[in-house]
């Protein structure tokens, strides 16, 4: 069951989690940091990334309903979900905002959301988590669940 928490408690939450993040910033090691953008330029993702420094901006001050995929690159049933997630992505665009969150490169918005098995899709809706999806669904259960809250 996801844990929902109330806008002001998560905000707070997040902003404290990025300065800490900005201050660890320097310990990264630069072949890290490259080894990371070459997965990224090699990746076609149509869905916009977010993670624990953007998630507050995109996805909890979003004035439109947003669909978070958590996921994790190890994760063979969130790959199975990938052109699904993309495809109601493309139906509901311009009245949903999708974004992908890799567990991995952002523990502390997936602990703060409750998160635990993966694929997840979350539903934010002014500010807060309203919703969503645990494990592999159909594309109809899917569009089911966020007509709920459109």
């Amino acid at each position: 069951m996801m844990q929902v928490f109330s806008k002001v408690g998560l905000t707070a939450a997040l902003t404290i989690a990025t300065a800490i993040l900005s201050l660890s910033a320097c310990s990264h090691s630069p072949e890290k940091q490259a080894a990371s953008s070459a997965e990224a330029n090699i990746e076609a993702i149509s869905i916009e990334k977010t993670n624990d420094e953007t998630f507050k901006k995109d996805v909890l001050m979003s004035k439109e309903p947003v669909v978070v995929d958590f996921y994790a690159d190890w994760c063979q049933p969130c790959k199975m979900m990938e052109p699904v997630v993309e495809s109601l992505a493309d139906e509901y665009k311009g009245k949903v905002k999708f974004y992908k969150l890799n567990i991995d490169e952002s523990p502390i918005t997936t602990g703060l959301c409750g998160i635990g098995p993966i694929p997840t899709l979350a539903v934010f809706k002014n500010g807060e988590l309203v919703g969503g999806n645990v494990g592999m669904a159909p594309r109809s259960h899917l569009k089911m669940v966020l007509e709920k809250f459109l």
